[in-house]
């Protein structure tokens, strides 16, 4: 049993030092002391943190993670582009915190939303598989699904087979002679960090029949039905506002053919622009704008 009264009095207290200084990081008191109760008080407590929220500074931000960032990117020779939030962004509802499906992705060290690299790179291949499944050219389509395996890697030589679409692909072999069975990826997708200052909201998801749903449905003559008369059950849940700009990047590694750099970045952008970023996508959530685009440029300094 966790000691509720004790993570209350640590709540309390790391509130009390959010009011005096700036520098607390509220993505730790999110991830580990707010405590869920009900709904009100998960509503109140997501208030709290869009107050504490305002005290961030996109300045400082810029100075210390966005621009030495950019100057990497492009010392790499990779390509970065910049993307506006059209809608609202729900990121990463069913993390592993103190609060009910309110969860949402904040950076450990800078404490403002951030897009894990990870998720890009596996939101810009569904994207990609997507594109190439509906292509009517064959020999393009078998072109792209190379590009593909080349691009994002895989994890085994069934997957891979299946990715390509060609069981007689012939395998790849390493300097010893052995079947290559898995490969990364030669294209880097990075962490997204926003530009402007992030502005949270709270949203809310609306269920009218908790017990028509929460029902096992087995014996159908027991179930309660659906009725107007239901009083509605309520879940906060926090979003990114609409109007956030974020910074993507792509860099090359040592087996970056020409063209797969600006190929991964155009997949990329793609998937923001639909079906988009994090969860509720199918309600129009996460949809991006692309503002921007810098393509490679010579390296102005050795790092």
């Amino acid at each position: 049993m966790h000691d509720v009264e004790g993570i209350k009095s640590a709540r309390d207290h790391l509130k009390h030092r959010a009011e005096r200084y700036e520098k607390d990081n509220l993505a730790l008191y999110l991830d580990k002391y707010a405590v869920f109760e009900n709904q009100e008080v998960q509503s109140s407590t997501l208030g709290d943190l869009l107050t504490y929220f305002e005290r961030s500074a996109p300045s400082k931000l810029q100075k210390d993670a966005v621009t030495p960032f950019m100057k990497f990117v492009k010392n790499c020779e990779g390509q970065h582009f910049k993307a506006t939030l059209e809608t609202p962004m729900a990121l990463h509802l069913s993390r592993s915190n103190g609060l009910e499906n309110a969860g949402i992705c904040m950076h450990p060290t800078y404490c403002v939303p951030f897009l894990p690299g990870s998720g890009l790179k596996g939101l810009a291949r569904a994207y990609a598989e997507t594109v190439v499944r509906y292509m009517s050219d064959e020999k393009k389509k078998k072109e792209a699904r190379t590009e593909m395996e080349r691009i994002f890697g895989y994890a085994d030589e069934e997957r891979r087979q299946a990715l390509v679409g060609n069981k007689k692909v012939k395998p790849e072999y390493d300097s010893d002679g052995n079947i290559i069975k898995n490969r990364s990826g030669s294209v880097v997708f990075h962490d997204s960090l926003p530009e402007t200052s992030v502005k949270l909201a709270t949203e809310i998801t609306n269920c009218h029949h908790m017990k028509y749903y929460g029902a096992s449905h087995e014996g159908h003559d027991k179930v309660p039905l659906p009725g107007d008369w239901e009083n509605p059950n309520l879940v906060y849940y926090p979003v990114i506002s609409a109007g956030c700009a974020f910074r993507f990047a792509v860099t090359p590694t040592s087996r970056t053919k020409e063209g797969e750099l600006k190929k991964a970045r155009q997949w990329l952008q793609g998937a923001l622009i639909s079906p988009g970023v994090g969860g509720k996508t199918s309600q129009g959530f996460g949809r991006f704008t692309i503002v921007e685009t810098q393509e490679a440029e010579p390296p102005s300094s050795v790092f």
